[in-house]
């Protein structure tokens, strides 16, 4: 009897807990509705809902006429071969301004404002509503050619592209070169353990080195590594011979690459409406 008397208690308890537990999920879930609700449904019916795909719902669409009308225009603009206008529905309308040969900057950069301002005019403003965005070149931008290199035939790029790479490359090794150099120099005015062994750790690493040799050859190289290996290191704090310390600064140069006039073109640029003309990079 007592045996049956805990069965049915046991029982009980078990049932209470399944019911305890039944109603706290629905609490639980009762509460992250109203979170929810407070939190971002209730917003979200305030302000919006984000136009997802539909960010061109209130912008006028451009119309083929303007663009080829345009393209015509730009044939008889002085200094400019042709005009490609790019636009593929987007908040972006791209100038490809392909200027004759041997064209200035300047004059370059004149022709293209003045198509781009026939363009707005064109369009009777809508193109104010776009991000216009420019750029001025001309010769060959990108071709191959077919070259044989150790027997074996191989492409490789040619034009505008491949002179602009070859030239930042080069500036790329001039100012290892020159970066270098400037740190051996330090150290062999100022000939102290730190100096020393910076430059040449310079002279160790591999993109320095390669550099080095592609500017002055192996024998440059070789040249500044027996400058830097004949160097007497002088003890941190020496003094000389009217007992006054030998200052020895480290080298304080940054490595960092200066900005340069590698490439008159390609140049880029952006149509300001506050300003009516075209922001160019540098």
């Amino acid at each position: 009897m007592e045996k049956n008397i805990r069965k049915l208690k046991f029982k009980k308890r078990l049932k209470f807990r399944h019911i305890y537990a039944l109603l706290m999920v629905i609490a639980t879930c009762i509460f992250s509705w109203f979170v929810l609700d407070w939190l971002v449904f209730d917003p979200m019916s305030e302000i919006g809902y984000l136009a997802l795909g539909y960010r061109m719902e209130e912008i006028t669409p451009i119309e083929d006429k303007w663009i080829e009308n345009t393209e015509t225009f730009a044939a008889t603009v002085e200094n400019i071969d042709y005009l490609d206008i790019f636009w593929n529905t987007g908040p972006v309308i791209f100038f490809n301004v392909r200027l004759e040969q041997g064209t200035s900057r300047s004059d370059g950069r004149r022709a293209a404002r003045t198509v781009v301002t026939h363009f707005i005019e064109e369009t009777n403003g809508v193109a104010r509503q776009y991000d216009l965005q420019v750029v001025i070149s001309y010769g060959l931008i990108h071709d191959t050619k077919t070259v044989t290199v150790d027997g074996e035939e191989r492409e490789v790029m040619t034009g505008i592209l491949a002179d602009h790479n070859d030239a930042v490359i080069r500036h790329t090794h001039e100012f290892y070169l020159d970066f270098t150099e400037r740190t051996l120099a330090h150290a062999e005015a100022y000939p102290s353990q730190s100096n020393v062994t910076r430059a040449s750790q310079n002279l160790q690493r591999r993109d320095f080195s390669e550099a080095i040799i592609a500017i002055i050859g192996e024998e440059g190289l070789s040249y500044m590594r027996d400058r830097v290996n004949a160097i007497e290191v002088l003890p941190e704090g020496a003094r000389d011979d009217y007992d006054n310390e030998i200052i020895l600064p480290r080298y304080t140069g940054e490595l960092q690459i200066p900005q340069s006039n590698i490439a008159r073109f390609p140049q880029w640029g952006t149509w300001s409406n506050e300003t009516n003309r075209i922001i160019w990079t540098p």
